[in-house]
């Protein structure tokens, strides 16, 4: 297929998308890459002079660049049209088609694919989700790919979008791959390697209290962390149409009661256990959370802020235990962890990191809620063995004990690294079988080649006629303010 990339600027995450885009090329498929940033620049200045009011000049811009993307889907006679979030599709024209609102792509008489790397009602401003809520983004025209289950029930009841994929993450096999570092050939400098980042958050008392025991009290900290978290969901549903102060508490602590059973169900399986079993007058306030995406969206970031220490503490955790190598520009504040640190690390060096320790520590944490992150991917394709918390489903990926090795508890993952410190053979065949799996199975061009052939029919048939030409005249400005979206 021929399909156009709109290559984002600025986000972390361009080098994940640059890496699926490549998976989609070695899959077979032409990709016409074009690159955003001039036409976001221009956009953002303009905004910026206007004070970010609507304004003629950048309609104009956002018209022209129109034209020109045009030009290229007619050129190269384009099927389809790939990007991630919502961009640049949020501020340029648009037409008005049933109560809802048609963006470029379907102007074009395209189908686009909207790669959400985590859903939008934890990335955009509740302005800009307003505008996407049931309006924009919807349709036959339009196709969402995540890698959460729990996104799926957001994506279908709070944004009325239909066509929705969930694809576990991969990595690009040029990117991830084993290194030999020349002067010391295959000997590891580290026990373990801990990727992290500024989002990481300070210790509590109760967590530097923990850190101090060999068996410390996952559960303890998981209470303390919703009790700081609880006010801030309870103001949420309060917000609701027909929500008493007192109903919302009441929900609230049920809630939290259900994110302790089980971190990893999606919100809406959470609430519906919450209304089923235990609080049934709390059914409209949970109807109300379907339909308001904002508020959904407060209550969602709240519950997985509880879940947001886990890494520093494994973290630090480990290095009170083994040697260890902390990559990223987190400078985790707080936690007195004694280990080399390598700081930023530009994402196409991050499996020579990797390589440099016998394992890499793969805990997850916030957006990752029911599903995998890209890192069990990155760390086993790096040569290094994979030590992954354990996450539902996680079995279907790979094979603990001979790809990988799990564990539940920090004391867990300590008494399993070193037992392959103790034994170098196991360690050696283990970091291979995972890596083989990894290339095998979780390569970018697999996911990414199968999905599209599964998606191939409905995409053509989207477009059965040739590309629409684009006349400016005709369509109207984009509502949506571009500061609002890059």
């Amino acid at each position: 297929m021929r399909i156009l990339a709109l290559i984002p600027p600025f986000s972390a995450m361009r080098p994940r998308f640059m890496d699926i885009v490549r998976g989609i090329e070695l899959a077979g498929h032409l990709v016409i890459r074009e690159e955003l940033e001039a036409y976001v620049r221009r956009q953002q200045a303009i905004a910026r002079a206007h004070d970010n009011k609507p304004n003629a000049e950048a309609n104009d811009h956002g018209m022209a660049y129109a034209q020109y993307l045009a030009h290229i889907v007619h050129r190269y006679q384009v099927q389809f049209m790939f990007g991630m979030w919502a961009e640049p599709l949020l501020t340029l024209p648009t037409r008005p088609v049933d109560g809802r609102v048609a963006c470029l792509n379907e102007i074009l008489n395209l189908p686009f694919l909207h790669y959400w790397p985590v859903s939008p009602d934890r990335f955009y401003p509740e302005g800009v989700l307003h505008s996407i809520v049931r309006k924009r983004l919807i349709g036959p025209y339009h196709f969402h790919l995540t890698h959460n289950q729990s996104d799926g029930p957001a994506f279908r009841n709070g944004f009325g979008f239909s066509n929705i994929a969930i694809v576990p993450p991969g990595i690009d096999e040029a990117t991830y791959r084993p290194w030999k570092r020349p002067a010391s050939g295959d000997k590891k400098e580290y026990d373990l390697a801990i990727n992290c980042s500024r989002e990481d958050v300070k210790p509590t008392p109760f967590m530097l209290e923990q850190l101090k025991r060999d068996e410390p009290s996952i559960i303890g900290i998981q209470r303390d962390q919703l009790s700081s978290a609880r006010a801030d969901i309870v103001k949420a549903f309060a917000t609701l149409s027909g929500v008493s102060g007192g109903l919302a508490s009441d929900i609230t602590d049920a809630l939290i009661d259900e994110q302790l059973k089980d971190p990893e169900r999606s919100l809406d399986d959470k609430l519906i256990a919450v209304v089923t079993d235990r609080l049934a007058q709390g059914r409209q306030a949970v109807e109300g959370l379907a339909k308001d995406i904002a508020v959904r969206g407060r209550v969602n970031r709240s519950l997985q802020s509880s879940e947001m220490w886990r890494r520093p503490f494994y973290a630090a955790y480990m290095a009170q235990r083994f040697k260890c190598l902390l990559i990223g520009d987190s400078d985790l504040e707080g936690w007195e962890i004694k280990a080399d640190r390598v700081g930023f690390v530009p994402h196409y060096e991050m499996a020579r990191q990797y390589g440099r320790a016998i394992a890499g520590l793969n805990v997850s944490r916030r957006f990752d809620a029911h599903g995998q992150t890209a890192k069990c991917f990155e760390i086993a394709g790096s040569g290094a063995v994979l030590l992954q918390q354990q996450r539902k489903g996680f079995e279907q990926l790979y094979d603990d004990g001979k790809e990988c090795l799990v564990f539940d508890t920090p004391q867990q993952a300590a008494g399993l690294l070193q037992e392959l410190l103790d034994d170098p053979d196991r360690r050696v065949g283990i970091a291979q079988h995972g890596f083989e799996r990894t290339i095998s199975q979780h390569r970018w061009m697999t996911r990414m080649g199968a999905l599209l052939k599964a998606l191939e029919p409905k995409l053509l048939e989207v477009t059965q006629n040739a590309p629409v030409p684009f006349d400016a005249s005709t369509e109207q400005p984009a509502e949506v303010a571009p500061s609002e979206t890059v």
